[in-house]
């Protein structure tokens, strides 16, 4: 299947989630009848891997792509990006990894590529507040991979929180919250 089926497949499985998408739906959205998208793209378990890989191919890497090279700067500039976006709707369904993990937590696949995507995330973070720390933007006792491990943590719970229509200051807050990670001298999980 080219990129733009993978597309429509990806944004049916977003707006409607798993359970409630037919094959019917998915075809319609291809212009295809069920039986050519069954042959193209596999059964509905298949054709939701498929757009979850495709979700996290275009979506992810302009993730990683932000916090590339950068540093608490850049950080922050994910944080206060991505907030403001959501504020403004842009986010209002959420991140497709989480709603799928959420949906079909149990998947082995769906456990793989989003619990791949979330270690991905996470060391982004943590190589960009290892950055901070060499540049002296951060406390020297801040231990990197929690800070790390933290931010995507939050951010993940960002996501949630514009699919669920969250307040724009609850938003804001919990973005802020990400970034003020980087002012603790350590984590509680370190005393």
């Amino acid at each position: 299947m080219n990129s733009e089926m993978w597309g429509s497949v990806l944004q049916r499985f977003w707006s409607q989630g798993y359970a409630a998408t037919t094959l019917t739906a998915l075809a319609s959205d291809c212009a295809m009848s069920d039986k050519q998208l069954r042959r193209r793209g596999g059964d509905k378990r298949e054709l939701l891997l498929g757009a979850l890989r495709h979700y996290l191919d275009q979506h992810s890497s302009a993730c990683l792509d932000a916090l590339e090279g950068g540093s608490r700067a850049a950080i922050e500039a994910f944080f206060k990006d991505w907030s403001k976006e959501a504020v403004a709707g842009a986010h209002h369904q959420g991140c497709f990894a989480v709603n799928c993990a959420v949906e079909l937590g149990a998947d082995e696949e769906v456990q793989r590529l989003v619990g791949r995507h979330l270690w991905r995330l996470m060391q982004a973070f943590e190589d960009a507040v290892q950055r901070a720390l060499a540049a002296g933007e951060v406390a020297k006792t801040l231990n990197p991979a929690q800070a790390g491990a933290a931010m995507a943590t939050i951010w993940y719970g960002v996501a949630v929180l514009a699919r669920a229509q969250a307040p724009a200051a609850v938003l804001r807050l919990s973005a802020q919250s990400a970034v003020s990670v980087m002012d603790a001298s350590q984590l509680p999980l370190d005393r």
